[in-house]
């Protein structure tokens, strides 16, 4: 009795090997920065007071700064200036660099977006830190900020992209070393 083994048909698409699927994440390793830049239009944190929501934060309005409706027991809403954030600037500004260096061949260009978001995530979890202790110093316990969808994602891509390229780059210097 012979039996017939039959190899089950390779996708159109699939990868053939590890080298494959480093090839195609190196290539677009700069995806994570561009989504980085996309993340700062949705909102990053929300301000409440006795869980009544106050305000929402884009990143960009945290990194520039905004005006915020404050309301008021008697009479309109007083109009408060909000300004920016500049360790979220410091994030953008090191999302946009890492978008630009994720570019550059070599060892150098998984370097240095590595150490962009290496940065990025350092700076989004001071600022973490300074908003959750401004809160409450200002609101004396009463004011509770809310980290949203925006923040979130900014955090892990910042991380997954600090990853991938200290990956790449370690991949690189041990090519390098034993050629």
């Amino acid at each position: 009795m012979s039996e017939n083994l039959e190899q089950e048909p390779k996708a159109a698409n699939a990868p053939d090997s590890l080298a494959e699927v480093k090839a195609n994440v190196k290539k677009f390793r700069w995806t994570t920065f561009a989504l980085i830049l996309l993340c700062f239009f949705l909102p990053f944190v929300q301000i409440s007071c006795r869980e009544q929501k106050i305000m929402s934060i884009t990143g960009f309005q945290l990194a520039f700064g905004t005006e915020m409706q404050e309301p008021q027991m008697f009479g309109p809403p007083k109009t408060r200036k909000l300004g920016g954030e500049p360790l979220v600037l410091l994030t953008l500004l090191a999302a946009l660099a890492g978008l630009g260096c994720s570019f550059i061949k070599g060892k150098l260009g998984f370097l240095l977006p590595a150490i962009c978001g290496a940065a990025g995530i350092l700076f989004m979890l001071i600022v973490k830190v300074r908003l959750d202790d401004d809160a409450l110093k200002q609101g004396g316990g009463m004011l509770t900020v809310e980290y949203l969808f925006g923040f979130i994602v900014t955090c892990l891509l910042l991380l997954i992209s600090a990853g991938i390229n200290g990956f790449f780059f370690q991949e690189a210097r041990k090519s390098a070393d034993s050629g």
